[in-house]
């Protein structure tokens, strides 16, 4: 699911069609770090410094207890772990640069 521009009106409304708990998103283009509350969802993103690539997860926020840790690596990685009911998750959110990918800029 293309992110860019994800709290524009319409996007938000594909996690509930699809009913989709945790999204793990990638070229979120913020700048810094930030975990906060939007409608039903939890944002966990980094954007790095230059506010290009970026990634972290969307999580709703009937299933915030169930997140035991969540950790931004760098601007291309992420990790979240998940308490389920017999076993405990870890998730990456790896980016990794295309062959097309100047990465100088």
């Amino acid at each position: 699911m293309d992110v860019q521009g994800f709290n524009k009106k319409g996007k938000l409304k594909k996690l509930d069609k699809y009913d989709i708990d945790m999204l793990a998103v990638q070229e979120i283009n913020t700048k810094g770090t930030a975990i906060s509350s939007f409608k039903k969802y939890i944002w966990c993103i980094e954007g790095g410094e230059r506010n290009r690539l970026g990634t972290g997860f969307i999580i709703k926020e009937e299933r915030k207890d169930k997140i035991i840790d969540y950790r931004i690596i760098n601007e291309r990685l992420s990790m979240i772990r998940i308490k389920e009911k017999y076993m405990k998750l870890t998730i990456l959110n790896v980016h990794a640069p295309t062959e097309e990918t100047n990465e100088d800029k």
